[in-house]
């Protein structure tokens, strides 16, 4: 009966004037459809578990139930279900004095709070878990200065920073950054970083792996991913650079930047200076020592310094300043990089009288003076005494000696070269011979001794070799020199190449797979030509082969066949031309258009007679014909291109095809043709297709 009651009353609250219900209100807010007012109750949705609110059927856009198994509020979006908050957890609190934690931050893993320590920061999973009386830490990632329970002063972000340290005034950041350090005041930044240490104090690690394998070490600095990843108990070791290492992974008081200067015994102060620096050398056992070759704009020498005192060095290279001459004169200048000579008198060299302004010993010796090369006795350049002999030295048979001239201020050319090998040069830096001239020789008289013969005369071979050969028999001369002709007085054959010409010339190839030419070159650039001129007996009649070079005209480049006629001096016009830019070929023109120009009629001698058969060879002629009746025809030898007529000339009614291997045929007006006439077929090649027309009723 109160259920009745009760839902008659709300029901009547719904259908007041302002249509807005009021429980606990007779005044609901003209905002709100339902306005429940109280202080000492609240409002409770329906309650159920995640598995019945996803049973809930259709359900409502807005509709909204509390989840007892999340322990959250849940509202539907009108298509998925939506976690409206956390209940029991809160993403940042603030716990004791000044601490700052979130969820799972703190002592006991819940973020309760901070121990008794003042002024902390803790972020993330078990962060400072164990820190009850620490103070002034910072602690960000999971398990961050996760075991530091009274320290001072230390920040740890990354996960497992500094987790097992409860020492002070340490920096790590970076994932496992001194994962294992108890030590204090050690700076870290990079991934694994002093991961290794234990005890290790006061080490500055910088990179990625750095340091990473130091246990007990202290005052170690390094900078640079993998840098000193090796240095296990050493202490006050310095690397700068990445994957720079220390020659002692034990050692202590090292250097090395990146890893081309190294240090050692650095263990000096400000004012007490101490070590040694290498370069190139990672044991350097002098204040700086260099393994390779320095150089400087300027060398300042304190030690011994005394003005116009020289540099000389002991047997194993320690130079002093000592006195140049001798009896406390100085005959000795520097000026600049130059140091010359001050007196008059002649410099000797192993020489106490020399007579000469520079006179060596009176040794005779191959190696007098070296300007380049080796320890031994002949493999250098220079110049060397033996007995009545003044040596010129080269190293060996691949080295010249070359005399040169100079042309200005910038070369020099070069006159004669006169190569190990004993081959001599004039005009040329690579003579083949014993002696090789490139330019015109002159001489007084000619004397060669190979091969001499009195009566014989110097032939040339055809590189220009001349050797002693018979003059022709019985003594004639056979050929005589007319101003720049030379003429054969004897009327018979002449051969190139053979020994027994068949023919006035006969040019014979001398060796198999060499090329065999006849050349007849014309001396001008353009409108010029050149060829062979084949003439009958009076020189009227003939034909003339011609090469052209008619540039001016653009379009005569190429080969002529003419004819002359009447006298010697009248040519006809190009029977044939071929030009040879472009390979096309003219007859009756010398400017051809195409691979073939003809200028007037070209017929075929004949046409092909196939008698009765049905098999037609075109390569007789593009005409054929044949008296067969229309039929299956085999033909051959069509080409692309090629255009060809076949006259049936049998006069029984039939309708004929064609093969070809390799050929597809196509046909335009073909039928049965017309009883007692003849039949015309024309057949047009394009590639592997055939083309076929028929004419009937001839």
């Amino acid at each position: 009966m109160k259920k009745i009651i009760y839902t008659a009353a709300i029901l009547a609250l719904g259908f007041s004037a302002s249509a807005q219900v009021g429980i606990g209100t007779t005044s609901p807010s003209n905002s709100s459809m339902l306005d429940i007012s109280s202080t000492t109750k609240g409002f409770l949705l329906p309650r159920m578990t995640s598995a019945q609110r996803d049973a809930v059927a259709s359900p409502a856009t807005g509709l909204q139930v509390f989840d007892t198994t999340t322990n959250t509020f849940w509202f539907y979006n009108g298509t998925a279900w939506i976690n409206g908050g956390v209940a029991s957890a809160q993403d940042l609190r603030l716990v004791g004095t000044n601490n700052h934690v979130t969820a799972d931050a703190g002592v006991g893993s819940n973020g309760s709070s901070l121990g008794t320590g003042t002024d902390n920061i803790a972020i993330g999973q078990n962060a400072m878990k164990l820190g009850s009386t620490g103070q002034y830490n910072i602690a960000l990632g999971i398990n961050a200065l996760r075991d530091m329970t009274s320290a001072t002063g230390n920040v740890a972000i990354g996960a497992s920073a500094l987790s097992k340290n409860n020492s002070n005034g340490n920096i790590a950041i970076g994932y496992n950054a001194s994962i294992n350090t108890t030590g204090g005041n050690n700076t870290i930044v990079g991934f694994g970083a002093l991961s290794a240490a234990t005890t290790a104090s006061q080490n500055t690690a910088m990179g990625v792996s750095a340091l990473q394998s130091v246990s007990t070490g202290n005052f170690n600095a390094v900078f640079g991913n993998a840098a000193g990843t090796a240095l296990t108990t050493g202490s006050r070791n310095l690397a700068i650079g990445n994957d720079t290492a220390f020659p002692n992974n034990a050692g202590d008081y090292q250097m090395n930047i990146a890893n081309g200067i190294f240090g050692t015994g650095m263990n000096g102060s400000v004012t007490a200076p101490a070590g040694n620096i290498g370069i190139g050398t990672t044991a350097p056992s002098e204040k700086l020592e260099v393994a390779g070759k320095t150089k400087t704009t300027a060398l300042q020498v304190t030690t011994g310094a005394t003005p116009g005192y020289v540099l000389t060095s002991d047997a194993t290279g320690n130079a002093t300043w000592t006195a140049a001459g001798g009896a406390g004169t100085n005959y000795w200048t520097s000026n600049g990089a130059n140091l010359y000579n001050n007196t008059a008198t002649n410099i000797g060299i192993n020489n106490t009288s020399p007579s000469g302004e520079l006179h060596l010993s009176t040794t005779i010796k191959n190696k007098k003076i070296v300007l380049y090369g080796g320890a031994d006795e002949h493999t250098f350049y220079g110049f060397g005494v033996n007995s009545f002999t003044l040596r010129y030295q080269v190293e060996n048979a691949a080295a010249s000696h070359v005399f040169y001239a100079g042309a200005g201020a910038l070369a020099s050319t070069e006159l004669m070269r006169i190569k190990g090998d004993g081959n001599v040069g004039i005009g040329t830096a690579s003579p083949s011979e014993k002696l090789e001239v490139a330019g015109k020789t002159k001489t007084a008289n000619l004397q060669v001794t190979t091969g001499a013969t009195p009566g014989y005369v110097l032939t040339s071979d055809a590189t220009g070799n001349a050797t002693w050969t018979a003059a022709p028999a019985g003594g004639s001369n056979f050929w005589t020199l007319n101003g720049a002709n030379l003429t054969n007085n004897s009327g018979t054959n002449v051969g190139i190449g053979t020994t027994a010409p068949a023919a006035k010339l006969d040019v014979v190839e001398t060796a198999a797979g060499t090329d065999n030419y006849i050349r007849v070159k014309s001396a001008g650039a353009n409108n010029t030509a050149s060829g062979i001129k084949l003439m009958t007996y009076d020189s009227n009649y003939g034909a003339v082969i011609e090469s052209t070079e008619r540039t001016a005209a653009g379009t005569e480049r190429g080969l002529h066949f003419k004819a002359t006629y009447g006298t010697a001096t009248a040519t006809s016009a190009s029977k044939m031309f071929i030009n040879s830019v472009n390979g096309n070929v003219g007859i009756g023109t010398t400017v051809p258009t195409s691979k073939l120009t003809v200028d007037g009629a070209a017929t075929n001698l004949s046409a092909y007679n196939g008698g009765s058969a049905t098999s037609i060879d075109f390569a007789n002629s593009n005409l054929a014909y044949t008296t067969s009746s229309p039929a299956a025809f085999t033909l051959t030898n069509l080409k692309d291109g090629g255009t060809y007529t076949l006259a049936v000339q049998g006069t029984t009614s039939g309708t004929a095809s064609f093969s070809q291997s390799g050929i597809t045929f196509k046909y335009v007006n073909n039928g049965a043709t017309t009883a007692a006439k003849q039949t015309l077929y024309t057949i047009i090649m394009m590639g592997t297709t055939a083309y076929v027309y028929m004419a009937a009723g001839f």
